[in-house]
């Protein structure tokens, strides 16, 4: 099976260098991502599992539309959730400070009025499952950086203490190949031995 892992396009969030809310939708260059991601996919893709939260389900129904392409929404692909923190500036003192706390060093960790890192990896979890049992052979992924490196870290087998090793623009897709339980970055055909 392949598993194509899309982060979705810029959001305006990303833009402004803010943390999210649930309904951010893509920048215009967002817009363009998704539909270069499109290109890149053309042929190779059965089905599209999606986050329900704006920007990634906008990434999605792009690709999904040039592709002629079903796409599903997921709920437990959705990003952690920031709570109080959502809108807040990365650079926000109070904000950085809550971030730090919520990784998987400290994973029960729950931000005020949003999500922790553990129901997080539960989740990607239950996504990554469903993905794998969906019983087609190319499926495409559509959801957030946390989110993402969850689901190569297990892919991987890999522990999740190193997750934020991986890194991924909103333009670069990653393809598992359960086969060869290889990962390679197809938007420039790097295989990613190293990640860890």
């Amino acid at each position: 099976m392949e598993i194509y892992i899309v982060r979705h396009g810029e959001s305006v969030a990303n833009d402004e260098w803010r943390l999210p809310t649930r309904d951010t939708p893509l920048t215009e260059r967002g817009v363009k991502q998704a539909q270069t991601i499109t290109e890149y996919l053309a042929g190779r893709v059965e089905l599209i599992y999606s986050s329900p939260l704006t920007r990634a389900y906008q990434t999605a129904e792009i690709i999904g539309n040039g592709l002629g392409c079903p796409v599903v929404k997921m709920w437990d692909l959705r990003d952690m959730g920031y709570g109080e923190l959502a809108g807040r500036e990365y650079f926000d003192k109070r904000a950085r400070r809550a971030l730090r706390k919520a990784g998987p060093e400290n994973p029960k960790y729950r931000i005020r009025g949003g999500g922790s890192f553990q129901g997080l990896q539960r989740r990607s979890d239950r996504a990554l499952q469903r993905i794998l049992k969906s019983g087609k052979n190319s499926v495409a992924s559509v959801s957030h950086l946390e989110t993402n490196r969850i689901l190569i870290a297990r892919l991987l087998g890999r522990g999740l203490e190193d997750i934020h090793d991986v890194e991924q623009p909103n333009d670069l897709v990653y393809l598992f190949d359960t086969a060869t339980n290889s990962l390679q970055n197809i938007m420039d055909g790097n295989v990613e031995d190293g990640l860890w």
